[in-house]
């Protein structure tokens, strides 16, 4: 666990160090989010994690900015985790948040797709 904060922490110094703006995402006067990195693990007690950091790219604060992951072998949806970034608070532009997704019902993520689906409010 404590590799994973260090490294979370370097990544989150690197990102911060310059602008990532993928082409044609900002919407004029949107919020708009997309995920600066997943980081797969599990947890202290063995459970399946992602751990996210989200950012507002978008001209106006998001709030409520949530993930849904599905957890996918083959054919079969066999699970599904929730990330709930700044406790549903504020994210202005340029932000970023964390949060971290546990995986209940499943043993392990490792050899599964995982799908995430970003949704958000905006003031």
């Amino acid at each position: 666990m404590i590799k994973h904060t260090l490294l979370l922490i370097i990544i989150a110094f690197m990102i911060c160090s310059c602008d990532i703006i993928p082409d044609n995402s900002i919407a004029e006067m949107d919020a708009d989010f997309f995920i600066v990195s997943k980081i797969t693990g599990s947890t202290l007690t063995g459970r399946p994690n992602v751990v996210m950091i989200v950012r507002n790219i978008g001209e106006n604060t998001g709030y409520n900015v949530s993930c849904d992951i599905q957890v996918q072998r083959g054919n079969t949806i066999i699970g599904s985790g929730f990330a709930y970034f700044a406790g549903g608070g504020d994210i202005d532009p340029g932000q970023q948040a964390q949060d971290e997704a546990i995986f209940w019902g499943v043993e392990s993520i490792a050899d599964c797709q995982l799908t995430y689906n970003l949704s958000w409010l905006e003031r």
